[in-house]
C-alpha cells in the first residue's frame, strides 16, 4: 500500500472526523480510482472501532436514470439518500475514474 494513502486515510478518520467507537461510516465512490483510498479507509475504520459501510457508484448510470426519471421518483431518490445519509454519523464521498 502507498504511504500515501495511509497516511491520507489516517487523517480523514482520526484528525478529521475523528472516529470512534461504534461510529457509522458511509464511505461513498464513484469510479474506480479510489479504489484504495477506500480500501485503507475500511481498514482504519475496523482499526478504531467504527462501523463502515461502502457504496459504489456509477455517475454514468445515475445520469441516465435521472434523465428519464419524474418529480416522483427524483422526490423518492433524494428521499432515499436523505435518510442514508441521516443514518450514520460521517460521510466521506470521493469521485475518479481511471482512463484506460
Amino acid at each position: 500500500m502507498d504511504r500515501r494513502i495511509e497516511r491520507l486515510s489516517a487523517v480523514l478518520t482520526q484528525y478529521s472526523c475523528r472516529l470512534q467507537k461504534n461510529d457509522n461510516l458511509l464511505i461513498q465512490y464513484d469510479g474506480d480510482a479510489a479504489v484504495f483510498l477506500v480500501r485503507q479507509l475500511i481498514r482504519d475504520a475496523y482499526r478504531l472501532g467504527a462501523r463502515p459501510f461502502v457504496q459504489h457508484q456509477d455517475s454514468i448510470m445515475r445520469r441516465e436514470i435521472l434523465l428519464g426519471a419524474e418529480e416522483p421518483q427524483i422526490e423518492l431518490y433524494r428521499d432515499l439518500q436523505l435518510q442514508q445519509m441521516e443514518a450514520r454519523r460521517m460521510q466521506y464521498r470521493f469521485s475518479g475514474r481511471c482512463s484506460r
